[in-house]
């Protein structure tokens, strides 16, 4: 994975990656990607369900709660951005001005 994102920062890419992390990838991705900020989108529980409901989902109702109660965890990232009650165009705003 670190090759590979190298290869597209050196070529002037910007990457980005979405993932449900815990503390042990987290440290996995950091000694992996140097240089990398970690931008954790935090929301409640309902906002989570009813976002979750408009694709496909997978988890049964206790894997998701289980899943969200364990996103609470503390973390070791570089920002946290709220976002229950943003809608998608002010999520991105918020991450590029905390990216700035």
């Amino acid at each position: 994975m670190s090759l590979l994102v190298e290869n597209f920062i050196r070529d002037g890419f910007t990457v980005t990656m979405s993932d449900v992390i815990d503390a042990e990838l987290l440290a996995t991705y950091r000694r992996l990607v140097p240089g990398l900020v970690v931008f954790r989108l935090l929301m409640d529980l309902p906002t989570a369900r009813v976002r979750a409901r408009t694709r496909p989902v997978y988890l049964t109702e206790d894997e998701f709660e289980t899943l969200h109660r364990q996103q609470r965890q503390p973390l070791a990232v570089d920002h946290e951005v709220v976002v229950s009650f943003m809608t998608p165009e002010e999520q991105v705003a918020a991450v590029q001005h905390g990216a700035a």
